[in-house]
């Protein structure tokens, strides 16, 4: 399941790790891996791809399009987490051990 950030990688070509994601991508793909997408991730990828500084920036219809191409297209399943599950990978944060340890 990629990341946000091997995401973005795939499908920016001035991303400094565009190459080796692009190719560990379609590796993964010519291998027969189920491609699985958390929601969460497509969802941050967007705002990325979106928000870029202006001379990067994604109109919001090419975002989409190249969303559903690269990833929607192949994609086996996209899942989202449970609201139990979003308490139980906060509740250590909270205890200063995980991500969101600051709040």
């Amino acid at each position: 399941m990629p990341n946000t950030d091997c995401t973005v990688a795939v499908l920016l070509a001035g991303h400094s790790h565009h190459e080796r994601a692009l190719a560990a991508f379609n590796e993964r793909r010519q291998w027969g891996e189920e491609l699985v997408l958390a929601s969460s991730a497509l969802v941050e990828l967007y705002a990325v791809l979106t928000r870029l500084p202006t001379a990067q920036r994604i109109p919001p219809e090419a975002a989409t399009a190249a969303v559903e191409a690269t990833f929607l297209a192949a994609a086996h399943d996209v899942v989202a987490l449970s609201a139990e599950a979003c308490r139980q990978a906060g509740g250590g944060a909270r205890r200063g051990r995980g991500r969101w340890a600051h709040q």
